[in-house]
């Protein structure tokens, strides 16, 4: 198994080791199924160890030996690129093959805006970049315009959050990917300009740009995660239907919300 750092493996060991205290023993249950395993399969010279390492080596091939180098040609000139940006657009790549969207959630300072200008120098369509008005000063440093231009991003497109419906009425067809700066604020879909924001993404990769994607509720996530995966046919492993899992994580929630108000009342004596 190819591991790139020291940490990498201590991790690795680790959890191995942590789940095989945890192991259940089968033998008297699958006494045959051993045996063949033990004597007859391709398995029968590794040990579990081993076994585990392939494991980790095929669930995480694409991040291991398997990652291509970066366009990097048309990088401003003072630009450093550092490691974690690296490791943020290839991971940000993955999402945006496997589910159609993505988020990039750096805390603040952190370069969501530069990450966000490398991650589409990859990208083989035109991009739409919808902001705040605060964030669309074409000659401010760091801001969506100067830097997609200093990144020379080819055929993209910056627009306010306010002009979504003029941004339909021109035509969406033309862009491939969705960059949406502050994606938090569309936390409610039941507003006009989140059905408008529905439309413009609808059968192209979003990339949801915050540092606070959960704000308040569940529902800010939801709401997100929306504009990128169909709520009851979703491509998320393990979860088809968004709808029924956030239904189950809301009610759980209301009861945990009972139970603090009851310990809350017998621990003032009420």
């Amino acid at each position: 198994m190819l591991l790139a750092e020291p940490e990498e493996h201590d991790y690795a060991l680790y959890r191995f080791n942590e789940l095989w205290e945890r192991a259940v023993d089968v033998k008297d249950v699958h006494e045959t199924i051993l045996n063949t395993v033990k004597k007859e399969s391709p398995f029968a010279f590794f040990t579990p160890y081993e076994l585990y390492l392939k494991f980790l080596a095929e669930y995480f091939r694409d991040y291991l030996g398997g990652r291509t180098r970066l366009n990097s040609e048309n990088l401003p000139q003072n630009f450093k690129k550092l490691s974690y940006q690296e490791d943020a657009v290839f991971t940000a790549q993955q999402m945006l093959k496997s589910y159609g969207g993505v988020f990039i959630s750096d805390v603040v300072g952190l370069g969501k805006t530069y990450i966000s200008a490398l991650l589409a120098l990859q990208l083989d369509g035109r991009c739409l970049i919808i902001a705040p008005p605060s964030l669309l000063d074409e000659n401010s440093p760091g801001y969506w315009p100067r830097v997609f231009r200093d990144f020379c991003i080819p055929g993209h497109k910056c627009v306010s959050i306010g002009k979504l419906e003029e941004v339909i009425d021109q035509g969406v067809e033309f862009y491939k990917y969705v960059f949406i700066d502050e994606s938090h604020r569309f936390k409610s879909d039941s507003t006009q300009r989140y059905e408008h924001l529905t439309r413009i993404c609808q059968g192209k990769g979003v990339i949801l740009v915050s540092a606070t994607p959960y704000n308040n509720t569940l529902d800010d996530v939801y709401s997100q995660l929306k504009l990128f995966q169909p709520p009851r046919n979703s491509t998320i492993p393990g979860l088809r239907n968004l709808e029924a899992f956030f239904d189950r994580l809301r009610n759980r929630l209301k009861g945990l919300h009972r139970l603090d108000a009851a310990a809350l009342a017998l621990a003032s004596g009420r």
